[in-house]
């Protein structure tokens, strides 16, 4: 949870302070828990127990209710004031922008009840100060690329991209850069056709040449643990659900509550079973696909020889393609689902290892090409620039 929250904004200020709702709900529970401890529970120490428990949770509730951290941005004197402590004194710090190091996009991950997920962080580093203040936190990394671009330009303070190995820094007035400016400011008029070759002998990689359909079809993952387990759990439910439609066809006799109820439950059963195997089975045969769509890239999956391409890129648009340390399921929770090196989000446990190729925009994000080779890998990326660079 970030440390506070965009409360204000306009065209001269910004505005970030801490709302205590929290505390409300943590006073309320408390109360709750003591009024039940002392009136409810029989005389003894459990009793005392649970009201203090209770009792506990109400003073960190008031605690938290009285606790302020406001900041605030004069974008037109390029300071800033901020006020930090427990009402009714909080301390008063006062500065330039000057002071803030930038606007730093940082991954972390974040514990749940059963899983861990991960998250990308907005913050601001403060010269001089160990720990920097978070404004804002994201599960879906295209938001949080938009917001944290979006504070260092307000500021006119640098993004510190610190999901990249190793930090990215990019002064604010080159935000908006695509990687087609950035490629025609190096070229000077060089054509990138020449980056757009056969991919590394022997690589796994396909590449379609057509013209305005040029298209990139990376290897199948392959069998691992989510699709064996996919498959294992969809034929057990379709075989309960095969077998159940099997009796109620026959005329076997089947003991039903209410009577009936089989011929829905067995059909769902089965369908639910087929299903899965169907996933578990796209999960190792699936293939990421990068097409050409005139002006426009087309990412998504081929899966049992139909495509599916839901994120579209305007090729002017796009501002990364870079490679990056890759987010992957950690075995504790559901984690990501991997089809042929593409990711799609089951759950949100996850741990950093290997690479993978991030293609952002404005409008959205995708990571490429986890299961593939370094110099597979590297071709992936030239290849992509180059391809959004107009060649």
């Amino acid at each position: 949870m970030a440390d506070v929250h965009l409360i204000r904004e306009t065209e001269n200020e910004v505005t970030f302070a801490y709302q205590p709702l929290s505390g409300v709900v943590f006073a309320l529970f408390g109360g709750v828990f003591a009024g039940i401890g002392f009136w409810k529970i029989p005389d003894g120490i459990g009793k005392w127990i649970f009201t203090g428990v209770g009792l506990l949770f109400v003073c960190i509730g008031i605690g938290t209710m009285f606790w302020r951290h406001e900041l605030r941005f004069d974008l037109h004197a390029r300071r800033y004031t901020r006020r930090k402590g427990f009402w009714p004194a909080p301390a008063l710090t006062e500065g330039g922008l000057e002071e803030i190091e930038g606007v730093a996009l940082v991954q972390e991950e974040r514990q749940a009840k059963n899983h861990t997920y991960l998250v990308w962080v907005v913050k601001l580093p403060f010269r001089g100060e160990e720990k920097p203040v978070s404004v804002a936190e994201e599960r879906d990394e295209a938001k949080a690329y938009r917001r944290a671009e979006s504070l260092a330009k307000r500021l006119r303070v640098a993004l510190l991209d610190r999901t990249a190995m190793p930090e990215r820094v990019t002064p604010w007035d080159q935000l908006d850069e695509t990687v087609a400016d950035r490629a025609a400011a190096r070229s000077k008029g060089w054509s990138f056709a020449a980056r757009l070759s056969a991919p590394p002998p022997g690589s796994r990689i396909q590449f379609d040449e057509t013209p305005s359909r040029r298209a990139i079809l990376l290897p199948p993952a392959g069998l691992n643990l989510v699709s064996v387990f996919l498959v294992l759990f969809g034929l057990v439910f379709a075989g309960f659900g095969g077998f159940f439609l099997h009796a109620k066809l026959s005329g076997m006799p089947v003991r039903e509550n209410p009577e009936g109820a089989g011929w829905v439950i067995a059909p769902v059963f089965l369908a639910i079973g087929l299903g899965t195997v169907l996933i578990g089975v796209a999960t190792a045969t699936g293939r990421a696909l990068v097409r050409e769509e005139g002006d426009r890239l087309a990412v998504g999956w081929r899966v049992l020889g139909r495509e599916w391409l839901p994120t579209k890129f305007a090729k002017r648009e796009i501002e990364q393609v870079e490679a990056r340390v890759a987010a992957e399921p950690d075995s504790r929770s559901r984690g990501r689902l991997r089809i042929g090196g593409a990711a799609i989000s089951l759950g949100h446990s996850t741990h950093r290892a290997g690479q993978e190729v991030l293609v952002r925009s404005d409008r959205a994000a995708v990571r490429l090409g986890k299961n593939l080779s370094d110099e597979e890998r590297q071709w992936l990326r030239d290849a992509l620039t180059a391809l959004a660079s107009g060649a």
